[in-house]
C-alpha cells in the first residue's frame, strides 16, 4: 500500500509542512489535505508514495512519535490506505461466466471478490 492516512492534527497543514515531514522516506506522488466538518478543528491528510515501501518506512519511523510543527504536540496517527482494486474486462467477463459476478446497476457485471486474497498482488 502506498497511501498513509495522517490524522490527530489539529492546526491546518500546509502541503509543504507535510512534504517535509514524510518526503524524508521517498518520493511523494501527491499530498490531500481534508478538512472534517463535522469535527471543526480536526485535519488529517493522505499522503501517496511512489512505492508501498517508502510508505511502510514513513509509517514506522512516523509512528508514535511528536510532530509539534503538524499537531501541536501530540504524535500523529497514521494508517494505511487500502487502493481500489482495478479489474480488467476480461476478468469481469471470465468471472461472469465462471458464476462469480451478478449483474448491478445498468447491467454491469461487479465481481465478487475476497480483497484479501489480492492483497499482496
Amino acid at each position: 500500500m502506498r497511501q498513509l492516512h495522517v490524522g490527530g492534527m489539529a492546526m491546518r497543514p500546509t502541503e509543504q509542512q507535510l512534504l517535509e515531514v514524510f518526503a524524508l522516506y521517498g518520493p511523494i506522488e501527491s499530498v490531500t489535505i481534508h478538512v472534517t466538518a463535522s469535527q471543526a478543528g480536526k485535519f488529517s491528510a493522505t499522503v501517496c508514495y511512489t512505492s508501498p515501501a517508502c510508505a511502510a518506512a514513513a509509517r514506522q519511523n512516523l509512528r508514535g512519535k511528536p510532530q509539534p510543527q503538524l499537531t501541536g504536540g501530540p504524535p500523529l496517527t497514521l494508517r494505511f490506505v487500502a487502493e481500489p482494486l482495478s479489474v480488467s474486462r476480461e476478468t469481469v467477463a471470465a468471472a461472469k461466466r465462471a458464476g462469480f459476478a451478478r449483474g448491478g446497476p445498468g447491467g454491469e457485471a461487479r465481481v465478487v471478490a475476497d480483497r484479501a486474497a489480492h492483497a499482496g498482488s
